[in-house]
Parts: structure tokens; sequence; C-alpha cells
């Protein structure tokens, strides 16, 4: 059985549009960030839309492909992305583009951060971890009786940020979350251990390694 660790929480305003971002440790990462039942569409690499079911069920469920390296692909998905806020949904944007190797942060990408600055969107920050030790780069299982967290960052209005760059916004970011990555396990307000788990589950595939 695995345990996930839930605080923050209360950071969240159901009632609001956020361009979420979070590091991206492991394919375990999808799976944690939806435990805090915040509704998002998400960006992921466009050759999971072609996996029977799961990619069937990304289509259906709007979610954004992204053909990485291309700039017409980009622009598509910012377009998309975009569409997806003004009406109403939250976007969820991993800015290191890709796993990390080592559980380390790896540095933003601008493109979650133009976003939030197109849509006056507010940011909330999400910090994933453990789960790198659960599910290692190119691996496939969750490790047995292995504790994983998610801690919900406050949200950063769009008031506090209007004057910055992408660039700038995202080093701000990055600053945050790797402050709460690096910082020692406190108490959790919640704790999740998902019932009927065995002991090993198979993970879905990365939406963007």
């Amino acid at each position: 059985m695995w345990k996930l660790h839930i605080s923050g929480k209360e950071n969240i305003d159901r009632k609001a549009t956020y361009v979420i971002v979070s590091n991206h440790q492991s394919g375990a990462d999808i799976l944690v960030l939806f435990t805090p039942r915040i509704h998002f569409k998400w960006v992921s690499k466009r050759s999971l839309f072609f996996f029977p079911f799961i990619g069937w069920n990304m289509a259906m469920n709007q979610y954004i492909a992204l053909r990485r390296g291309k700039k017409s692909s980009m622009h598509r998905m910012m377009e998309k992305a975009r569409e997806a806020l003004y009406n109403g949904n939250s976007m969820m944007i991993f800015p290191e583009g890709t796993r990390s190797k080592d559980g380390r942060l790896q540095p933003f990408k601008s493109g979650a951060f133009h976003l939030a600055l197109d849509t006056h969107s507010p940011i909330l920050p999400i910090v994933i971890k453990g789960t790198s030790h659960a599910i290692k780069k190119g691996g496939f299982l969750i490790s047995k009786q292995h504790n994983m967290q998610v801690v919900i960052l406050e949200p950063i209005p769009y008031q506090s940020f209007k004057h910055l760059e992408p660039k700038q916004l995202a080093n701000l970011v990055h600053e945050r979350i790797e402050r709460e990555l690096t910082s020692p396990p406190g108490m959790e307000d919640h704790i999740t251990s998902p019932p009927g788990v065995e002991d090993q589950i198979t993970s879905p595939p990365d939406p963007l390694s």
C-alpha cells in the first residue's frame, strides 16, 4: 500500500481558474495531481493521444496536445490553452518540460508564464515530493510502501506579477517551488491511503517525457 500526503488544500479557491504549475518527477505525478480534486486540463505530448483508451480519454476530455520542438505546435497549444482558461478551465503545465532524472528541479520554460500573463490568470504552484523514488524515469511500477506528498502553495495573483516578463515570472515561481521541494517534511493536513491499491501499480504514460 502506498500513501499520499496532501497539504495546502485550503489554498484552492474552487471558483477560481488557475494556471497550475508543478515540478515533474515521474509518471506517478499525473496520478497524484488528480487527488486534490482540482478540475483542470493538461498539456501532453502528442504521441500519447494515440494510445488506446488513454489517448481516447484524453481526446474526449479535450486535453491539449503538444509536439515538442515545433513552433507551430506550441502556438496551437497556447491558443487552445487560452481558450480553455477563458471557458473556465484551469490549465495544468509542467514548466520543466520533461521529467527530472534525479528528482532535482530543472530550469523552467516560459510558456506557462506567458499564458498566465496573457490571460491575467493567477498561478497555483504545486510541489510533488517522493514520486521520483516511486517510479524511476523509464520505469513503470510504483514501489510498494512508498510515501509521496503533494503540497499546494498559496496562489500568486495576477496583480502581483503583471509587471514581470515571462522569464522573470518563471524564475520567481521556480524559486518558490524549489524552496518547498528542498524543505524538511512538515505536518500534512490530509493523508490519503488509496483503498484497494496493490503493493505495485502500473503508472500512466508520462504526458511530456
